[in-house]
């Protein structure tokens, strides 16, 4: 909800390679968050998210300070992060899988794709401590 076009970085042919984002939950942790010290997350850019973002302006507003997900100055960064759960929760309904899914549930399939595709070396894209707490907590095994 805070990403904006401008945290994107591109490689030295303008390509966009990765979003660029503060660790907030470590970084508020070790209460370094929004200093110099800041441990930043690096979330690559798929063929999908590439494809999200052209759908969102990328090209006509590359490197601004404006929001991904359009901001409302008038809510609050946890009203909107409710907002979009309970949207979520609202539109899986519709899908009549018979399953209730939550957004939480978007993060444990990202990240069981992660350890998928990359293994061990999925926990440099998660920031997660090591493989073990990725399994413990969020692969689904199934």
């Amino acid at each position: 909800m805070s990403i904006q076009f401008k945290d994107i970085v591109v490689d030295d042919k303008g390509v966009a390679m990765f979003i660029q984002i503060e660790n907030f939950k470590v970084n508020r942790r070790n209460d370094v968050s929004g200093t110099e010290n800041a441990i930043m997350k690096h979330i690559p850019i798929t063929k999908g998210l590439r494809k999200l973002l052209d759908e969102l302006g990328y090209e006509a507003n590359k490197g601004l300070e404006k929001y991904i997900i359009a901001k409302d100055e008038r809510t609050t960064l946890r009203t909107r992060m409710e907002i979009v759960s309970k949207a979520f929760s609202h539109y899986w309904q519709f899908t009549d899988s018979g399953k209730k899914v939550l957004l939480k549930h978007l993060r444990k399939t990202y990240l069981t794709s992660l350890v998928q595709q990359f293994g061990e070396k999925a926990t440099l894209i998660s920031s997660h401590s090591g493989i073990e707490v990725l399994k413990k907590h969020y692969i689904n095994d199934q």
